[in-house]
């Protein structure tokens, strides 16, 4: 008689005492932790890549507003006097400069280089683009300078 009462002491709602989770148990909370995991990993992609985006547009909205300062600070009757059509700097450092010291690192890209930006630029006409569309970053804008 003694065994059975014992038995029915270690007993709790048809489990034994300290006898842990079953299991079903410890399955069902790794679904459950994978579902938040998989939702919490999207949010993040989708926040990383919009911040990217962000700053791709404002650094090529800062080079945009270094190369029309020096248009208009060297009297330049052409944007290619500032900037050739190859995205090289030609006024001698001066839009480095303008920019802080070096041109801003172009996140679509990984680097700082205005190779890393899609420029055009004409004799009465510059446009920026941050890197290439459909790359690592989202709604690139155009930044257009229109001369005389």
């Amino acid at each position: 008689m003694r065994s059975r009462e014992l038995a029915r002491e270690l007993q709790i709602g048809g489990r034994l005492r300290g006898g842990g989770f079953s299991l079903v148990e410890l399955l069902v909370t790794v679904l459950i932790l994978g579902i938040l995991c998989a939702a919490a990993i999207g949010n993040y992609l989708s926040s990383l890549e919009t911040s990217r985006t962000n700053s791709a547009n404002h650094n090529a909205r800062m080079i945009a507003t270094a190369v029309q300062a020096n248009y208009m600070r060297l009297g330049a009757k052409s944007y290619l006097d500032v900037i050739d059509a190859g995205g090289n700097d030609q006024t001698g450092g001066q839009l480095a400069n303008d920019l802080g010291g070096g041109v801003p690192n172009n996140p679509c890209k990984g680097s700082a280089s205005l190779a890393d930006y899609t420029i055009t630029s004409t004799a009465t006409s510059f446009q920026i683009v941050a890197g290439d569309p459909g790359g690592r970053c989202g709604n690139l804008k155009t930044f257009k300078l229109n001369g005389p």
